[in-house]
């Protein structure tokens, strides 16, 4: 919807149905994948490495910090860069140590 000036209002932005914009639907789809792809991850690593926990925790700090190139390589305004982050971070923030606690603790081997 177009205000009287002509500008795209911020409910018609925000639901993606403007070139290059995102639903939210496909926002949550996205990250819930990259959650079930992390928590495979960790569940190989647990099968075959002894610090699997620690390992998946570095790899995925690591994969953070990576998603955060295509943010700084796009181009937009610094609020749309803001938001992106702000996403990433949130969903960091849940899925790594909600992840790591679901894995089982190491074995003393003694």
């Amino acid at each position: 919807m177009r205000s009287p000036s002509g500008a795209v209002s911020a409910g018609r932005a925000l639901g993606g149905s403007r070139a290059g914009g995102a639903s939210h639907g496909w926002v949550i789809g996205f990250t819930l994948v990259l959650a079930l792809l992390g928590w495979g991850a960790l569940a190989v690593l647990e099968q075959y490495i002894r610090r699997a926990r620690t390992i998946w925790t570095v790899i995925a700090i690591a994969v953070l910090m990576l998603s955060f190139v295509p943010i700084l390589g796009v181009e937009a305004t610094s609020g749309t860069k803001s938001m992106l982050s702000l996403m990433h971070l949130a969903v960091a923030a849940v899925l790594i140590p909600r992840l790591r606690r679901s894995a089982p603790k190491p074995r003393a081997t003694t």
